[in-house]
């Protein structure tokens, strides 16, 4: 897991709701040719699910496991995690 992929995780993890790749960009400061494929892998694992609305948007959701993943992988590489994300 790379440090832009805990940044994408943790608009999830901080705010459970849909979210599409530019309200990631503005919230994490990445831009979207890193946000896209970060938002594509993370669908491919399951960690993240996603819907078409508004004609182009994509919307993605954290799912469960990708939940429990995503805070394991983070303390496994030794990185603090906000409180709120461990329930």
């Amino acid at each position: 897991m790379t440090p832009q992929t805990k940044l994408v995780l943790g608009c999830f993890l901080d705010d459970d709701r849909e979210w599409y790749g530019a309200q990631i960009c503005q919230q994490t400061g990445l831009e979207s040719a890193t946000v896209t494929p970060i938002l594509q892998r993370l669908v491919e694992a399951g960690w993240l699910r996603h819907t078409d609305k508004e004609g182009t948007k994509k919307f993605h959701r954290i799912t469960k496991d990708g939940r429990t993943n995503a805070v394991a992988g983070m303390l496994r590489r030794g990185w603090k995690v906000p409180e709120k994300w461990l329930s």
